[in-house]
């Protein structure tokens, strides 16, 4: 029987923007930003006390967010996580670029229009929390950080989506959903096999 584990940001520190061209970054604005317009933006959301326990299988994550500013225009980005099995709060622009991001991620693109205050939900990217959950240190009650970019510049000019941050509305800030499982027994149907195929061995 699948499991449901879902949590927001819980401090100012916990979510970030990020323009990639050049040394915009804040940790207080009111939105986050994703897309490209004067020049490529991201943004990453800490996940305090993610409690999905090490060795179980991921069978969706998605982020579930509140638009704060009504944009439109072609958005394609890409969504990825820390690399990191319990990451800390950011600090400031250099504790960010030091970060590294997972090798799994997805693209999330055609992203329709957002007219606030709507909620919408990302692509599923179950394969990047894998990855995470799989990494030596992981367990149940360690922090998690999503990336959600497009510092390709895959979008359209002035092609941005603006959800809130954890500053702009604490109970509005981006949400991290994530269903679980347990992986399939040993000798069981599909036996090792599944569990090559879920990343668990």
């Amino acid at each position: 029987m699948a499991t449901l584990w879902e949590g927001r940001s819980a401090q100012s520190e916990d979510d970030v923007f990020r323009a990639y061209n050049t040394s915009q970054f804040s940790l207080i604005t009111s939105s986050l930003y994703c897309g490209h317009s004067d020049s490529a933006k991201g943004c990453a959301m800490r996940y305090p006390n993610v409690l999905v326990p090490a060795g179980k299988v991921i069978d969706a994550a998605v982020l579930y967010m509140r638009c704060r500013t009504s944009k439109t225009g072609t958005m394609n980005s890409r969504i990825r996580a820390q690399k990191a099995a319990n990451p800390i709060t950011f600090s400031d622009i250099t504790d960010f670029d030091a970060r590294v991001w997972t090798d799994e991620y997805i693209n999330w693109d055609e992203i329709e229009a957002w007219s606030a205050p709507l909620y919408y939900t990302s692509d599923d990217f179950k394969a990047v929390v894998q990855e995470v959950i799989n990494l030596p240190g992981w367990a149940s009650g360690n922090a998690m950080v999503i990336l959600w970019d497009d510092w390709e510049g895959r979008s359209s000019l002035n092609a941005e989506r603006h959800p809130y941050s954890w500053d702009g509305g604490a109970l509005s800030a981006t949400k991290l959903i994530v269903t679980y499982s347990d992986p399939p027994p040993a000798g069981g149907e599909g036996g090792p096999a599944n569990l090559v195929a879920a990343g668990i061995i």
